[in-house]
């Protein structure tokens, strides 16, 4: 009978992706969410500065790679509402851009309000992220592991 330790992960992620994604290899598992993790609050910052000064072009870059994050932590909900505003940015900016640019400000600041509301949903995820982070590691740790 294997009594090797299994490592489940917590219902906030998808183990069963992960583990297809990773070859059922919990390091690199690990590894992908401690990169993301570890980029996450600087892009929120950026992201936000970004918005305030009208750094559109940045600011989709930033929230494309907070999609692909959330993307890769099994995140499906918040990675689509992200894709949703990259995409509604990039309509409002890029194809329908305004002569007078003033006219674009109301769409503008609805655009960063919905960042503000995303971004209070991914700082309420980062401690789940570092939960799950500090989990892995303890699994990894074990001494009966890969026996």
């Amino acid at each position: 009978m294997n009594h090797d330790p299994v490592f489940e992960f917590s219902e906030h992620f998808d183990g069963e992706f992960l583990r297809r994604m990773s070859g059922d290899n919990i390091k690199n598992i690990l590894a992908i969410f401690e990169k993301d993790y570890s980029v996450v609050s600087d892009l929120i910052k950026t992201t936000q500065t970004c918005m305030e000064l009208a750094d559109w072009m940045e600011a989709v870059r930033n929230i494309h790679r907070l999609k692909s994050a959330f993307f890769n932590l099994r995140n499906k909900a918040l990675s689509e509402e992200l894709r949703k505003l990259e995409h509604r940015i990039f309509r409002a900016v890029f194809l329908s851009l305004p002569d007078d640019e003033s006219a674009f400000s109301p769409e503008a600041s609805d655009i960063i309000a919905s960042f503000h509301r995303m971004q209070l949903e991914i700082l309420a995820h980062l401690p789940i992220i570092h939960a799950e982070i500090d989990r892995m590691h303890v699994y990894l740790s074990h001494p009966q592991r890969g026996r």
